[in-house]
């Protein structure tokens, strides 16, 4: 039996930017859980070798690199290691199926938040910050495999707060 699933960072400094990740395989049998692979800087011996001991269904990360890395160790992109790319870009085409966390329309948002502010004279720093979240939409792809109907609703009933 393999994994459910499994994120690798790239080069990234901020811790804030793993939180969601950790907290993702909480709820994951310790037999579906792996580590996580992190690493400042990409290296693709240590990660192929990672992999390799880890055996991942499924690998989420930020560098487009990682379909090639998988092939050269032999394994066939979707069908014995499933990619998608987290942070899509309308540059990325359809060449991964991957996660678009909708920046325009974040930016849209958060100029929307600004001016309401300027609206209400309220000027300085908030009394209390604000967040503001936009919900990122998958983007199929050839390098997972096709959602059914049935994996559709369960990602529905997984995505609401309890």
């Amino acid at each position: 039996m393999g994994v459910h699933g499994v994120l690798l960072f790239g080069e990234t400094g901020k811790r804030s930017d793993l939180t969601g990740a950790f907290r993702g395989g909480k709820g994951l049998p310790p037999r579906g859980r792996v580590p996580m692979f992190l690493c400042k800087k990409s290296n693709e011996a240590e990660f192929q070798a990672w992999v390799r001991a880890q055996r991942p269904d499924a690998v989420v990360a930020l560098g487009e690199w990682v379909p090639g890395w998988l092939r050269e160790m032999g394994l066939r992109v979707p069908e014995d290691v499933q990619f998608v790319l987290l942070d899509w870009g309308a540059g990325d085409g359809k060449k991964f199926a991957a996660i678009d966390q909708q920046h325009e329309i974040g930016g849209m948002a958060e100029v929307d938040l600004l001016l309401a502010e300027m609206h209400m004279h309220r000027l300085g720093p908030p009394q209390a910050v604000h967040s503001l979240m936009i919900e990122s939409r998958w983007v199929d792809g050839p390098t997972a495999l096709p959602r059914t109907p049935a994996a559709k609703k369960r990602a529905r009933q997984n995505a609401t707060c309890p």
